[in-house]
Parts: C-alpha cells; structure tokens; sequence
C-alpha cells in the first residue's frame, strides 16, 4: 500500500461505486471477523485477569500496519486503525460486562 493510484479517466462514476460497493463489502466481512476474533480475546483475558486496554500492544499494531502506507493516506489510515482499535476494546469491555 506504497502507492495510491490517480483515477482513470476512462471509467464512469458507476463503475467505480461498483468497485467501492464491493471494496466496502470486503471492510464489512473484515470488520465482523475481526470483531469476532476480539470476543475471544476478551474471554482469553477474562480468564487471565489481563486488561482490556494494552497501550503497547497498540502501537505494536498501529506501527506495523502504518509502516509502508502511502503518505498520502497515512494519517487517515492511522486514524481508521485506532478506530478499530478503540471499537474492538469497547466490545470487549461489553463481553466482560456481561458476567
């Protein structure tokens, strides 16, 4: 993700929300697995009294995931990845809430 690519002049503004619709739906899928992986870890942590919050864990992500962005986009990026980041611990936070 070094390179973002300009728009193609050939293609129609229908086509592309095609593409969008589809990458968008590709987000949705990503997102519920993620999501999902996060209610593991947060039984994993229940059960190991770890924190929900792990600052260093974090910027271990944020670090590798930002590392070859384009520069662009990478202060959106990063912004997009603490979100899921704060997102993954709220759901988290609410599965060990509930017991």
């Amino acid at each position: 993700m070094t390179e973002i690519q300009g728009a193609n002049e050939n293609r129609s503004l229908d086509e592309i929300r095609k593409d969008i619709d589809r990458v968008d739906h590709v987000i949705k899928t990503a997102f519920a697995e993620r999501m999902a992986l996060a209610a593991e870890i947060a039984e994993i942590k229940r059960v190991s009294g770890a924190p929900v919050y792990q600052p260093d864990r974090e910027k271990q992500i944020i670090d590798k995931l930002t590392k070859d962005s384009a520069p662009e986009i990478k202060a959106s990026y990063e912004s997009l990845i603490r979100e899921i980041l704060r997102l993954s611990r709220e759901y988290q936070e609410r599965i060990l809430d509930r017991t």
